[in-house]
């Protein structure tokens, strides 16, 4: 019984490992607002989906369609399983992923990447965007987060 509703709960896509979360506890957790007015397919509010290895992941859906963007930190400075520009070691990683169910190879393609480093007191954030033309790496200064905590 346990096991049938673990494997219910799991999901892989690619190279992400998700479980499933209660959707009444999503809505008790924060969520994350990215401000990007010169990517507007990165711009608005992601609310918690599932759970995967690296903690929470969250998701924003676009409307009228299958694409989902997923957002999730990574606080490990050493990890090299996730593929993009690595420019210098960081204290956490923020990554986003497009999610396509519709494409035949790889559903789920990254497409931004942020290193945070903490220096002096103050966060620095350099955010890299993938140009969908070309794929190659662009960094930006235009992308900016915030964590939105839910109201107690």
């Amino acid at each position: 019984m346990i096991l049938e509703l673990v494997e219910k709960m799991f999901q892989r896509i690619d190279s992400l490992a998700l479980i499933d979360i209660d959707s009444e506890d999503a809505s008790l957790l924060s969520k994350i607002q990215i401000t990007a007015p010169s990517h507007r397919y990165l711009d608005g509010i992601y609310k918690t989906w599932k759970y995967g290895d690296h903690g929470y992941v969250w998701a924003k859906k676009v409307q009228n369609s299958s694409i989902s963007y997923v957002l999730f930190f990574n606080n490990d400075p050493k990890d090299t399983d996730h593929r993009g520009p690595i420019r210098s070691k960081s204290d956490r990683y923020i990554y986003i992923y497009q999610l396509n169910p519709v494409r035949t190879s790889g559903s789920v393609q990254q497409i931004a990447r942020c290193e945070i480093s903490h220096q002096g007191g103050d966060e620095i954030s350099k955010w890299y965007v993938q140009d969908q033309d070309t794929f190659m790496w662009n960094s930006t200064s235009s992308i900016s987060y915030k964590m939105i905590l839910p109201a107690t």
